[in-house]
């Protein structure tokens, strides 16, 4: 893997949409394996910058209230990713298609075709959660002062681990891929605990039965983003020798 410098198209002061195009892929380098994936990593890199922003933006929903213009941040930013997603599982495709790679470099193609997949559904599952806000608004619900803090608390640590994933991606760290799996553990452990503290809070009613299902399934989703930070984890972990059948359950 190829140490890359991060280019994020957010201005300083300002989050708007990230441009639909593509800011390094070329494929007048498509027979030098080596380049090709540099470039590649160098483009996911921006989709994890694009992942991080709408983890940023999902939080502020549901803490701060559902908004229009995170929502359409929010969906600008989710077409991107799609977009992203096509334009380098196919210019992957063409690197593997049209040289001779080595096991050591199809093994990195495979991993990156992984990362790809997993940073589009990070994307997919931050647009279910700005859909929850938006049914919450639409219903005239809210969640208690302490659901709201425990959610803040699991959506932190879900945004460091979006921004680790970004690091050890570009950096190879070791440490970044162990904190990552670290912080997996604790955000399966959290949920359980996350569910038990708002049934408790709602035998005692404190918390609107209503919200129920909307509080359950954005703490089943921040469980899934973490699922994928993890698979992209695991490729950086694996290295050229990671294997095509390791972590499938990302594509879901």
């Amino acid at each position: 893997w190829l140490m890359v410098k991060l280019v994020t198209l957010i201005v300083p002061g300002e989050d708007p949409i990230v441009d639909k195009r593509l800011a390094f892929i070329d494929y007048k380098v498509i027979r030098s394996p080596a380049v090709a994936i540099g470039l590649a990593t160098q483009e996911l890199a921006r989709m994890t910058e694009i992942a991080m922003q709408m983890t940023k933006d999902g939080r502020e929903l549901l803490l701060k209230g559902h908004n229009d213009e995170l929502e359409t941040r929010i969906s600008g930013n989710e077409s991107t990713m799609d977009y992203l997603e096509n334009e380098v599982v196919r210019y992957l495709s063409s690197i593997f298609s049209s040289s001779a790679v080595t096991q050591e470099y199809s093994a990195r193609i495979a991993g990156l075709l992984h990362v790809t997949n997993d940073l589009e559904r990070i994307g997919d599952y931050c647009c279910n959660i700005c859909e929850n806000s938006k049914e919450m608004k639409a219903q005239g619900l809210q969640f208690s002062t302490k659901a709201l803090e425990e959610l803040d608390g699991a959506f932190r640590l879900i945004g460091q681990m979006v921004q680790d994933s970004t690091a050890a991606l570009t950096t190879e760290n070791p440490k970044l891929v162990n904190n990552i799996m670290e912080m997996e553990e604790r955000i399966d452990l959290l949920e359980d605990d996350l569910r038990a503290s708002h049934l408790e809070r709602l035998s005692q009613g404190l918390c609107d039965p209503r919200a129920t299902v909307i509080f359950l399934e954005i703490l089943h989703t921040m469980e899934r983003i973490a699922d994928h930070c993890k698979n992209i984890a695991d490729v950086v972990k694996s290295g050229s020798g990671y294997s095509v059948h390791t972590g499938l359950t990302g594509f879901n």
